[in-house]
């Protein structure tokens, strides 16, 4: 390889350069590798600006598996700030309808105020932001590491516990102020399976605790008072619904 290049070939390429920046702030730029390049230099996509993101067949699927907490993020580059969204109200929609075949998610919060959405609604409000912040507020706010932390904590704690609870039809409901932690104002349940199906998802997860929790208490021949509680209660519950003792 020669140590020397053209200065119309380096020129070239910055001019080159130059246009692929200038074009991603208006579009979706695949740059072409130069062993491929037979004249078309990038593959570019057209954007549009949007409020919405919409989910449909496979996809929201995938939603209502998703184990972990889902954020969406929107960017405004004008003011190189950033909105950070969770997706609670999610679970709200997945446990009136867990067999939607479309949902539209809105980055606003109009109609949160109803605590679950409705089985034949396929719009799903999410805002307000949790979290807003800038590369200025960054610079200024030395206070603002601990809040962002201990505002993510609580969302987390709540969204993992709802991934549990919405699979039979259960939500822990909350509200809050963009960088601000929220607030637990209730639970909610809503049935979207039938009855055994429900119970069945229950008593799979109940399977492995409740095994070992009654081996234990037989092997060492010793009941707790909590099980002596949970029975005693139960007992109570079935006779004032049946009439019976056992």
């Amino acid at each position: 390889m020669v140590a020397i290049r053209g200065k119309n070939l380096r020129s070239g390429d910055l001019a080159e350069e130059l246009g692929v920046l200038l074009l991603q702030n208006l579009v979706l730029v695949s740059p072409v590798p130069r062993t491929e390049d037979v004249g078309i230099d990038v593959v570019a996509t057209l954007l549009s600006d949007f409020d919405k993101i919409e989910y449909t067949e496979h996809q929201i699927d995938w939603l209502y598996k998703l184990e972990l907490p889902f954020f969406i993020a929107t960017i405004d580059r004008k003011k190189s700030s950033i909105k950070l969204f969770i997706t609670h109200r999610l679970s709200n929609a997945f446990i009136t309808n867990h067999e939607r075949k479309k949902v539209v998610v809105h980055f606003d919060d109009i109609d949160t105020t109803d605590e679950l959405v409705n089985k034949d609604n396929e719009n799903v409000h999410i805002g307000p932001p949790v979290l807003e912040w800038s590369v200025a507020s960054l610079m200024d706010d030395d206070s603002f590491p601990e809040i962002f932390y201990q505002v993510m904590k609580e969302h987390i704690t709540i969204y993992k516990k709802n991934i549990a609870w919405r699979k039979v039809g259960w939500v822990e409901l909350c509200n809050w102020e963009t960088n601000t932690k929220p607030y637990v104002f209730g639970r909610a349940g809503a049935e979207s399976r039938t009855f055994s199906d429900s119970q069945k998802i229950v008593e799979d997860a109940l399977d492995p605790y409740l095994s070992k929790w009654l081996m234990s208490m037989l092997m060492k021949n010793e009941w707790t008072s909590t099980a002596e509680s949970v029975f005693s209660l139960m007992s109570k519950i079935r006779k004032n619904v049946t009439g019976k003792e056992n």
